[in-house]
């Protein structure tokens, strides 16, 4: 019934007091309202409040790997092909990073950051090829998103922010990678993504001269 109690212990056995079932239900209303206020509209995925969660959890446990990912000339597929279709690639992506999260081979958190800024939070060191597949998985896929003419070419018309006429490679995904391996002492949340800004510019340089997406491990020692 509804009001009958609840005796609480912890992980021991140990007598912590006792709530009611009606104090549980409320508190787990409670919990998926503030969940819910924290998610993307978009994606459905969870923003920056449980983005700090986990990245927290993370930084207390033994090993990490934390995965940055944004899409490449996002705002040139957005001007040329509209906003429709940007929003399905931003949800293309979320779709690609939540199965790569699943295939890691640790316990991993997807979440969205805002645009098409997203972040996995893994908790233990990450393989290459797991990574390596995710960026596979997107080139795959992004493809039913562009004109038959423009994979072929390689490339679509658009106009820089002076007007000029250029000729734009397809969306790619860059992923930074920052583990714990080359850290050295806890770092701050605020310090990972220091880190992680500073590869994504040489992950973007390969990304821009390849027309892949692509990964760059940071091997680093801090």
């Amino acid at each position: 019934d509804i009001y009958d109690p609840v005796v609480v212990t912890d992980s021991e056995g140990t007598l912590l007091g006792s709530v009611t079932i009606k104090q549980l239900l409320s508190r787990a209303t409670e919990l998926e309202v503030n969940a819910a206020k924290s998610v993307n509209p978009l994606t459905l995925l969870p923003g920056n409040r449980m983005i700090e969660q986990w990245l927290a959890q993370a930084l207390r446990g033994e090993s990490f790997t934390v995965i940055y990912a944004d899409l490449d000339r996002f705002k040139e597929y957005n001007d040329s092909y509209g906003f429709l279709l940007g929003d399905e690639m931003i949800k293309l992506e979320a779709r690609v990073l939540a199965r790569g999260a699943k295939n890691l081979g640790c316990e991993a958190f997807l979440g969205h950051v805002g645009g098409d800024d997203m972040i996995i939070v893994a908790h233990g060191e990450l393989e290459e090829d797991a990574i390596a597949g995710i960026c596979e998985d997107f080139d795959r896929e992004k493809r039913e998103f562009f004109r038959p003419e423009h994979l072929s070419a390689g490339y679509y018309p658009s106009v820089d922010r002076q007007g000029a006429a250029v000729q734009i490679k397809p969306v790619t995904l860059s992923l930074a990678v920052v583990g714990t391996a080359n850290l050295g002492v806890t770092p701050h949340p605020a310090f990972l993504a220091q880190v992680a800004a500073s590869i994504k510019k040489k992950v973007k340089c390969i990304t821009a001269e390849t027309g892949r997406s692509f990964f760059f491990f940071d091997r680093r020692s801090h």
